[in-house]
């Protein structure tokens, strides 16, 4: 359990984060949502802390004491979606913002994103780039969040087909683990070893692992996504695919502090 930013007697709203498995460091998914925390600490005087969880037997557990601690919850990842329908019916006390998914209750905000409608821009930009005709992806888990992504890729990558006549094989490899960067840059090699010379990754935390292998090939781009993943691999990183899961939580905590 993380030390609260601000303490004290006026220590105005408070709110805590509880993170998926991949945690704080992604560079992506929970990065971006924590972004969003520290904008809300800086614009609005909130006080903010993070519960981190090891495995996805710890949500409920981790929910629960942040309701019990914080005016304000935000739980991270569509994974999180059975253990908040249970935690926040017991807990109408507490506002709750659920992130890349659904969790109906008065006291929860949900917010799910298209992105697959940038992920078909980026499918797009990877058809036309590829010199071998042949892009990857590597997914962390295959959830509805992340396959809208991948939906959207693809859609991409056909359309380009359609409009260009320009025919790009498509990979995919799924780790099963948001958190395993060295599963990540072995399925990006493998990929790699395939003849891909454009892979997108999905796979938060693991996603860095694939990011390490394009980097360390030549001739062989990277697609990055939820946050600019540039400076992970400054050259090598085609686009990424921006999700501003920071705006949505921030806008999500400003509301529900002015309620």
């Amino acid at each position: 359990f993380c030390t609260p930013t601000d303490e004290g007697p006026e220590a105005a709203t408070n709110v805590i984060m509880v993170l998926d498995m991949a945690g704080l460091g992604d560079k992506g998914f929970n990065d971006a949502g924590w972004k969003g925390v520290q904008r809300a600490i800086d614009e609005l005087g909130i006080s903010a802390t993070y519960l981190q969880s090891s495995e996805q037997s710890d949500y409920v557990s981790n929910l629960t004491l942040a309701a019990q601690r914080a005016d304000i919850v935000v739980a991270m990842g569509f994974l999180m979606v059975d253990a908040l329908g249970k935690v926040a019916p017991l807990h109408l006390d507490t506002k709750f913002i659920f992130v890349d998914g659904e969790v109906k209750g008065d006291n929860v905000a949900s917010f799910d994103f298209k992105a697959q409608e940038g992920a078909f821009l980026a499918g797009i930009l990877a058809a036309m780039t590829t010199k071998a005709l042949k892009v990857g992806c590597v997914m962390g888990m295959d959830i509805p969040p992340v396959r809208a992504y991948e939906v959207g890729f693809r859609a991409g990558i056909l359309a380009v087909k359609a409009r260009e006549g320009k025919s790009v094989k498509y990979y995919a490899a799924t780790i099963g683990d948001f958190n395993n960067p060295a599963r990540g840059k072995s399925l990006a090699q493998g990929l790699i070893g395939q003849g891909c010379d454009i892979v997108l990754q999905l796979a938060g935390n693991s996603g860095l692992g694939v990011i390490e292998a394009v980097k360390e090939t030549e001739g062989v781009y990277a697609i990055g996504a939820d946050m600019d993943q540039d400076d992970l691999a400054p050259g090598k990183v085609l686009a990424s695919i921006l999700k501003r899961i920071d705006v949505a939580v921030y806008g999500a905590i400003r509301d529900a502090k002015s309620e």
